[in-house]
């Protein structure tokens, strides 16, 4: 169905830095975030990062939870632009792709691509079992409309904001 031809793979080669490009442009972004800093209720003032900012969000206050999620928010917002034009162009190299080695969508390129290259391993999910798997997790969304339920009738609130979603709602 789809095409590995040598004249196939030495296109796609020759386009390799072009497909690569949106990827480091977002690394670059990370590189150039600055952390905003926000001082928690009890302490001095804490730098939001991408590897703390998780944990962060599941202290107790949520005042504070909510000011750690705006300034991380509000900080990456200021990249808006360049991360929505990268994976965009992410979306156009990987459709070029799919239609270069004839594959149906990038969907399809996904599923049968080698997931790992230096073995040759391939992703062995069929689309079908995908789309099963979708519509199972449609059909059965009563749990965990159930659980955001529970969350913010325990944290006492009236609406759940994303700030609220790491917090610990154990007793």
């Amino acid at each position: 169905r789809h095409v590995r031809s040598t004249a196939v793979e030495e296109t796609v080669a020759a386009f390799e830095d072009a497909r690569r490009a949106p990827t480091d442009l977002i690394d670059s972004v990370w590189a150039d975030f600055d952390p905003p800093t926000v001082e928690p209720p009890d302490g001095e003032t804490v730098e939001i990062t991408r590897g703390n900012r998780r944990t962060e969000l599941s202290h107790a206050d949520r005042d504070y939870r909510r000011r750690v999620y705006e300034a991380y928010w509000d900080e990456l917002g200021g990249f808006e632009h360049v991360l929505t034009e990268a994976f965009a162009a992410k979306l156009r190299a990987a459709s070029a792709e799919a239609e270069v080695r004839g594959y149906d969508s990038v969907r399809d390129r996904d599923f049968r691509q080698r997931a790992y290259p230096e073995s040759g391993l391939k992703s062995a999910l069929p689309g079908e079992v995908h789309d099963r798997m979708v519509a199972a997790v449609r059909e059965n969304l009563g749990p965990y409309h159930r659980a955001l339920r529970v969350r913010r009738e325990r944290l006492g609130v009236d609406e759940l904001r994303p700030w609220d979603l790491e917090v610990s709602i154990a007793g």
